[in-house]
């Protein structure tokens, strides 16, 4: 080609080139751009044509299945309800009242202010919570905005289908000015003729529907915007590579050009160069293929391919798959030693066996070059690694060994499975339980382990044409296809069951048996696990028979039981305690044991429990109960930990003591009245008998005094015998007030403990702080214990404690009555006064409140005053 020719292809190369830049940038605008464009417009309206209408029906579906789940619900109450009617446990106008009492308190959803409503075939309103005024109205006529009569549709609703959906126009929610659109779901109560309805109001869903559009318009702008702006940068950066490379692609083609207008006048002569190359570069390639697959083989596969010199037995080639096995790189093992990864026992193994080859080869014995053995390879972590490898010696043309290829394969994992199959085979031909392998569908046995042959007693080849029906006692034909089914058409992985076993001899014993589906060589198989259940059969009679023995003992006792859990939840109760309290078992029943007892025992209940939880022995106590019509039982309880149903349980007698404690309290009532009676009589004794004696003294000494009015000696013990005589009348008198307060007979207990305190203040120091909120008259025993116990308070604050304040709180509200005292004085070891023998005051009061069924508390300590509570149940002590 000459210059002129080259010089003119150049001006055609370049407007081709201008030409080119034109069609590249309408095809890029139809390649990019526009395909971008239209994907953003495909997605949009797949949000707005398919997403939110697909997304409003399900909203819609779920709304429809919600008020249908809660009408369904509310059914269930009323089945409830009627049942309770059946048993005549409610009358049926009683069970109706509740029922819509129940509904009309309902309410579901955001504002919880979605309603149930119901009606009658009628139709009439039987009851509507935010429209009462339609209650019992006839509803025949009623009709919403758009002159639908709504209850008369649904009655017609009903009556076709028992059950449906309705749509129309209805006030919002409790709001009576405002109209909403509807969707309801009624359904029919059968056993009452009642319809019970549920809605919802469609805005709901708008309302959702509108932020779900709100949302998806507020994202499909942002993608739309981050596409535009994506799209933009790409095309920006696409334009310029483009240019770059079709610069670069005319430049390499000029150049190209003028070299093949040169390179042509050389090409006749460089044929034969060109075909020797051709030549070389095949061999070459296929040389290079072959090492190519090679190479791919030796680092793919999960074995290790290795090369050894036999003259320095070191590594010259390891495969990459060594770092699996050894935890070395093929660089870590080039060059070393082949002991370096073999243990001592297994190096010397591999040279006797190379050896061994090496000398036959010498004798002309070339049958088997290549052996296959199992040794330990050492792990780079110093851990044994158990090897299968597989070697061949290489040979060179004069029968001279030079190298050895071998390839190791990792069979711990291998090794262990035929351990455990081993083993796994030893358990279930050895185990103590018949083991059976039973064949599907028909369940022949192709397997019985030694347990089962001579358990059964039959040989194994009698066995194997053996099905379950052949060594079962009674098994139904049907059953054996049942188990068929459950395992190939349900396709069931476990079924256990309990049936017979008929031994050769005609003998039976109980068995468990555990079917469990397996797959072996794709065939399906049953493994059975069969479990003598002789021994647990005859356990479970004695339990039975023991348990039967059990409940005539626990039911026939004269006195109550209960058995509690941990919790202090009543498991069961004898029909002793249930008689006692007027209840059925259910009522009682997973009820807490405090649900039956006053609050004032509550606490010393609760001491007991800790006491029980730490296994301390704790003696009986005596409380009240309350029986079902609200009557107060006096009982004695006796607790013990036992166990129940295999766990752990509170075992309580109840005695009941009613007759005791009545007994009880007439003898202390008796010995009140007749104590009181005799200190009245002895104080009137004193006030009237020796009152009058110091009286007539008094004046004859001072009618003596007058006579010898001269002698000043005489005098002055005339004046102190009569100071004598005034301060023995004084004592005279409060002694009689002490022993027969006329005040507490005549004006009750407060006015009495008042007049008491008073005479005190003015020869104490101590201030008292009296608080009462009611001056009702108690039970004459009831005032008289009272006030004996704290003028007993009083006068020992005074002689030990060295207190400045006394206070006192009386508090009687309807049959309770509650009495604190508290003093401020430096209190004392009341463990260590009662230890001595010392406590018989503190005793004689806690033995009289007792006798009134009431409780008393004490609680004092060294330096931090006393403190006595007293609590009665006035219901207990209305009556002498």
């Amino acid at each position: 080609m000459s210059f002129k020719s080259l010089k003119k292809y150049k001006q055609v190369f370049f407007a081709t080139k201008q030409y080119f830049n034109i069609w590249f940038m309408k095809k890029f605008y139809l390649n990019i751009i526009i395909p971008s464009v239209i994907s953003v417009l495909l997605f949009v309206l797949t949000i707005f044509l398919y997403i939110i209408p697909h997304y409003q029906d399900n909203i819609m579906n779920g709304k429809r299945e919600m008020i249908k789940e809660l009408n369904n619900a509310v059914q269930s109450l009323l089945f409830e309800y009627n049942k309770s009617v059946n048993e005549g446990t409610l009358t049926l106008e009683d069970a109706q009242k509740r029922a819509v009492y129940r509904m009309k308190n309902l309410r579901y959803g955001l504002e919880n202010k979605d309603y149930f409503w119901i009606t009658d075939l009628h139709p009439k309103m039987v009851m509507h919570p935010f429209r009462p005024d339609l209650d019992s109205t006839d509803l025949s006529d009623f009709k919403d905005h758009h002159g639908k009569k709504l209850f008369t549709e649904m009655v017609n609703i009903v009556k076709q289908s028992k059950e449906g959906y309705l749509d129309y126009s209805w006030q919002w929610k409790d709001d009576s000015l405002k109209m909403g659109s509807k969707l309801s779901y009624v359904k029919f109560f059968e056993p009452w003729g009642w319809i019970i309805g549920t809605g919802m109001y469609v805005e709901d869903v708008e309302i959702e529907i509108q932020k779900l559009t709100r949302n998806l318009i507020l994202i499909s702008i942002v993608i739309t915007l981050l596409i535009s702006f994506l799209l933009i940068y790409v095309s920006q950066q696409s334009l310029k590579i483009e240019k770059k490379r079709q610069t670069v692609v005319f430049a390499l083609k000029e150049q190209n050009e003028e070299y093949a207008a040169l390179n042509e006048e050389f090409k006749l002569k460089n044929e034969d160069l060109f075909e020797a190359k051709l030549l070389a570069e095949k061999k070459a390639r296929e040389i290079e293929e072959s090492e190519s697959r090679y190479r791919f083989i030796s680092e793919n596969t999960s074995d290790v391919i290795w090369c050894i010199d036999l003259k320095t037995l070191k590594y010259t080639f390891v495969s990459s798959s060594v770092k699996n096995l050894l935890g070395y790189t093929p660089e870590d093992l080039i060059g070393k030693s082949l002991n370096y990864t073999l243990s001592k026992q297994s190096a010397e193994l591999i040279e006797e066996i190379y050896q061994r080859e090496i000398l036959n080869r010498k004798h002309k014995d070339t049958s088997n070059n290549k052996f296959t053995n199992i040794i330990d390879q050492i792990h780079k972590n110093g851990n044994s690694v158990l090897t299968e490898i597989a070697t061949k010696i290489v040979f060179d043309e004069d029968s001279n060994p030079f190298e050895i290829i071998g390839v190791s394969r990792d069979i711990t994992e291998r090794y262990q499975l035929e351990i455990e199959k081993t083993r796994l085979s030893n358990i279930i031909k050895y185990s103590l339980n018949e083991i059976f392998i039973l064949k599907l569908p028909n369940l022949k046995f192709s397997y019985a382990n030694q347990s089962a042959l001579k358990n059964l007693g039959y040989s194994l080849a009698e066995i194997l044409h053996f099905s379950p029906i052949d060594i079962t006692n009674n098994f139904p034909e049907n059953r054996m296809k049942w188990i068929s089914d459950e395992f190939i058409l349900i396709e069931k992985k476990i079924i256990t069951f309990e049936t017979e076993h008929k031994r050769k001899d005609g003998s039976i014993y109980p068995v468990e048996i555990h079917l469990q589906l397996f797959v072996e060589n794709n065939e399906k198989m049953l493994f059975a696990f069969v479990n003598d259940i002789s021994k647990r059969k005859e356990v479970e009679n004695n339990l039975k028979e023991s348990e039967s023995k059990f409940r005539n003992i626990f039911n026939s006792s004269s006195d109550g039981i209960l058995i509690l859990d941990v919790n202090y939840e009543i498991l069961n109760a004898n029909e002793t305690l249930l008689n006692l309290l007027n209840y059925e078992l259910q009522e009682v029943r997973n009820k807490h044991i405090y649900d039956f007892v006053l609050p004032l025992y509550v606490e010393k209940l609760e001491e007991r429990a800790k006491l029980l939880k730490n296994n301390i022995s704790i003696e009986s106590i005596e409380i009240e109960v309350v029986k079902k019509n609200g009557e107060l039982l006096p009982v004695e309880i006796n607790s013990k930990v036992i166990v129940y149903e295999n766990s752990n349980a509170i075992l309580v007698i109840v005695h009941n003591i009613f007759e005791r404690k009545m007994l009880d309290k007439r003898i202390f009532n008796s010995i009140i009245y007749t104590e009181e009676k005799e200190r009245e009589r002895f104080a009137k004794d004193i006030h009237d008998g020796l009152g009058p004696l110091l009286s007539t003294c008094k004046i004859y000494l001072h009618t003596l005094k007058d006579k010898v009015s001269s002698d000043t000696e005489v005098h002055q013990y005339a004046n102190r015998a009569e100071q004598l005589l005034d301060d023995s009348l004084l004592s005279i008198k409060e002694i009689s007030n002490n022993l027969s307060p006329h005040i507490l007979r005549n004006y009750g207990l407060i006015q009495a403990i008042k007049s008491f305190i008073d005479n005190l203040i003015p020869v104490t120091k101590v201030h008292f702080n009296f608080e009462y909120n009611s001056e009702n008259r108690l039970n004459e025993i009831v005032e008289f214990t009272l006030y004996r116990i704290v003028t007993e308070l009083i006068n020992n604050t005074l002689k030990h404690a060295e207190a400045s304040l006394v206070s006192i709180s009386i508090k009687n509200k309807e049959s309770n009555f509650e009495l604190s005292y508290v003093d401020n004085g430096n209190g004392f070891d009341s463990e260590k006064l009662l230890s001595h023998k010392n406590g018989y005051g503190l005793i004689n009061m806690e033995n009289r409140i007792k006798k009134l069924d009431g409780i008393l508390k004490f609680s004092t300590s060294l330096g931090k005053g006393v403190k006595v509570e007293i609590f009665l149940n006035l219901n207990t002590n209305q009556h002498d």
